[in-house]
């Protein structure tokens, strides 16, 4: 469900734009590890999906309470969600040298996927593989 409605949601901002394969691939595989998330337009896609789901406000700033509710739905239990949380703020600390909204958004992605790798949280993407 995670992985789907977001997944989802990132194709209909990539209607708005032109969708390369590249960031296709980037979207259909983004839980794969050993893929590298390099094209600056994915993290563009990521924020209008953010923003669509309405887990960043206008700031650019995750709207936590939204985010918690969208984690949990996708069956995250307490202890996760505030994991998940605080991971995606040590991710986005990270990224204070970076001025290009993009940019941050696909490091703090990189970051964040590889802190829900480690907790082997990663969402059943087999679905949006079907999409493909």
């Amino acid at each position: 469900m995670f992985s789907y409605t977001f997944g989802l949601k990132m194709f209909e901002c990539g209607d708005k734009t032109i969708l390369s394969q590249e960031t296709a691939k980037d979207i259909l595989y983004f839980w794969d590890i050993n893929r590298p998330l390099n094209n600056r337009d994915t993290g563009c896609l990521i924020i209008c999906a953010m923003v669509k789901l309405e887990l960043l406000d206008s700031e650019g700033e995750l709207v936590v309470p939204n985010a918690e509710g969208y984690l949990q739905a996708a069956g995250s239990d307490n202890d996760m969600t505030a994991y998940l949380i605080q991971t995606y703020d040590k991710c986005k600390s990270k990224t204070s040298s970076i001025s290009n909204g993009c940019e941050i958004a696909l490091e703090i992605s990189k970051c964040f996927r590889r802190s829900v790798h480690q907790k082997n949280w990663t969402p059943d993407t087999t679905s949006l593989h079907k999409m493909n």
